[in-house]
């Protein structure tokens, strides 16, 4: 069995802090939700990982924390509502 993981990175402006000075900004162009999910063997491959995709920024990823989803059984991985 791999010792792979799903690593969930979202960040949302709509909850955001109202300092914005301290806020993570994850994605080089304007948005208000942003998700990245990534499948590593660690957090610190994932980091990596999500930080050499177009637009996303390792550094700023380091600043939230990502759901961890072990996948060694079946279950629902991840939900999305907006509007």
């Amino acid at each position: 069995m791999s010792g792979r993981k799903i690593y969930i990175f979202r960040h949302n402006k709509y909850e955001a802090s109202w300092s914005q000075f301290t806020e993570p900004c994850v994605f080089s162009d304007v948005y208000m939700f942003a998700e990245i999910v990534v499948l590593a063997e660690s957090a610190e491959e994932a980091y990596t990982l999500a930080g050499r995709e177009s637009g996303w920024s390792e550094e700023e990823l380091r600043k939230i924390t990502p759901r961890i989803i072990e996948t060694g059984e079946s279950r629902v991985v991840t939900k999305f509502v907006t509007g």
